[in-house]
């Protein structure tokens, strides 16, 4: 099982490093099923991290950002290593007023 998420989530890598970005996002996405159906809480937080990272950094998905956002418990998504990646889609999504942490997260709170 382990086994399988690391190379999924090393597989994904390689996808973002020749700017395959569908594969990426589809190796990433993977590794939030998998991880989440097998608690694997580590390979989760990984995975939405670098997830994230590709749809705010380099794809600008934020319409799929806000689509992973609102899948997430509140904590989770408050937490701070995704929350800032949360602001700056909800920034540009025009759903807050700039990309703070504490404005994403009194915004995510509201959301629940």
């Amino acid at each position: 099982m382990r086994k399988g998420l690391e190379k999924l989530l090393a597989n994904g890598d390689q996808a973002l490093d020749r700017f395959d970005f569908p594969l990426a996002a589809d190796c990433y996405e993977k590794v939030l099923r998998r991880s989440k159906a097998w608690k694997e809480d580590a390979f989760f937080m990984e995975a939405a991290k670098r997830f994230l990272v590709l749809m705010v950094d380099y794809w600008v998905d934020d319409e799929r950002v806000l689509m992973f956002l609102r899948e997430l418990p509140v904590e989770l998504a408050c937490h701070q290593e995704l929350c800032p990646l949360f602001a700056v889609s909800l920034e540009r999504l025009g759903m807050i007023s700039r990309p703070g942490q504490q404005e994403a997260i009194e915004w995510i709170r509201s959301q629940a």
